[in-house]
């Protein structure tokens, strides 16, 4: 370590990464939540604080990602 505080390059790697906040990834690891909850009731505070999103917004963003999903595999 750097005594005189962390390098840019160690501040960068502290925050997630572009891709770990991407609504994909974001999506995937919101399906796992919701797998592993009980009855399949997830509390979107939980939801949010697991997947370090700091805005409701993209919590909204992935239900509407899972929304479209099942109106796409949905038989007519």
């Amino acid at each position: 370590k750097n005594p005189a505080g962390p390098t840019a390059t160690e501040t960068v790697r502290s925050t997630p990464s572009r891709h770990e906040k991407s609504l994909g990834l974001l999506t995937m690891k919101f399906v796992s939540l919701l797998q592993e909850a009980k009855d399949g009731v997830l509390d979107l505070k939980v939801a949010a604080d697991s997947l370090a999103v700091k805005q409701k917004r993209r919590i909204y963003d992935i239900t509407n990602v899972l929304e479209g999903g099942r109106e796409l595999w949905q038989p007519n």
